[in-house]
């Protein structure tokens, strides 16, 4: 983008789009937002070359943060109270944004408003307790076809 706002990273082999990645900056944060592969040539890791190559062109255009976006919520409040997160409950995705370093933060969730009052009262009384039953945060990040 002209301001310098979006970067759009590719990876490419033999002149073939493997991987691309759209960073966007807001101040001293850049933030990966969409990634895309095509799965082909996966040993030549095309996905890590993307993020690699957008963490330095950040750092190099003055970013101090990358935010990776999309870490398994259970993961990372295990991380941040100091223990290892058991086998069982590993998440591919954060495995992978891990190998990078850094370290693990959780901002303040997403608030939504509802200006029907309908709507309103459905969301608080089906929407946020069926959010918060166990089964279903164990069945939410699986449907998620971005990672």
């Amino acid at each position: 983008a002209p301001g310098g706002y979006l970067k759009l990273f590719v990876a490419e082999r033999d002149h073939e789009v493997l991987t691309t990645l759209l960073v966007f900056v807001m101040g001293p944060w850049a933030r990966a937002w969409r990634i895309g592969s095509s799965g082909r040539y996966s040993e030549a890791r095309p996905n890590e070359l993307a993020y690699w190559e957008a963490i330095k062109w950040a750092k190099a255009n003055g970013c101090r943060f990358f935010d990776f976006a999309g870490f398994d919520t259970r993961n990372a409040r295990t991380i941040l109270n100091g223990h290892a997160i058991r086998e069982g409950e590993r998440c591919g995705m954060s495995d992978f944004k891990l190998g990078f370093g850094g370290r693990v933060a959780l901002y303040p969730p997403g608030y939504c408003y509802f200006r029907n009052p309908v709507v309103r009262l459905c969301y608080r009384s089906i929407g946020v307790p069926l959010l918060d039953f166990e089964v279903l945060q164990r069945f939410l990040p699986r449907l998620n076809t971005d990672q």
